[in-house]
């Protein structure tokens, strides 16, 4: 998936702007931000951040303790302190509710298979520039077979697009 490949004359920064901006509207941004924070994962060459990058990517995108927010707020309802239970509603994976702490930014869990996702739980123990190959690999190939051809599509896309022959003319 090479934003570069699909308009030539589009800038990669500018692409890469773009598909970002189409995946958030999808609410699906966070297959990006995994991919991109393995490439630079792969770029790590301290023995010593290799495992707390490794461990930080698990949990920020892979580990099902990551509750995507949904943005959903419930009716308060008065506590045994008095207090409320207006926090808002969050989703994990499988239609799982559990509330949430407001004003904490929830990791976003990218869709993999239960499989790769346990490989990558294992290969996080003991972590290599390679560890999270199979699950970045799954997440590319989502993004390039779903989300990147609907990008093209897009009136984001398009609007680049306008944009840049704009800019050459």
């Amino acid at each position: 998936m090479s934003v570069k490949a699909a308009a030539p004359r589009v800038s990669p920064a500018d692409g890469l702007a773009a598909f970002r901006a189409f995946l958030k509207t999808e609410f699906s941004e966070e297959n990006l931000e995994f991919w991109l924070a393995c490439e630079d994962f792969k770029k790590t060459r301290s023995a010593a951040k290799l495992a707390s990058k490794a461990q930080r990517i698990f949990e920020e995108f892979i580990d099902v303790q990551a509750p995507r927010e949904v943005g959903m707020e419930l009716p308060s309802r008065a506590g045994p302190s008095g207090g409320g239970y207006g926090a808002p509603l969050t989703c994990r994976p499988l239609g799982r509710w559990v509330w949430s702490t407001p004003h904490v930014q929830a990791p976003q869990e990218v869709n993999i298979d239960f499989q790769t996702r346990e490989l990558t739980r294992r290969n996080v123990q003991e972590p290599s520039l390679s560890c999270f190959d199979q699950a970045q690999g799954k997440v590319h190939s989502l993004m390039e077979k779903d989300s990147y051809p609907r990008f093209l599509r897009s009136k984001i896309y398009t609007d680049l697009l306008s944009q840049t022959q704009r800019r050459l003319s």
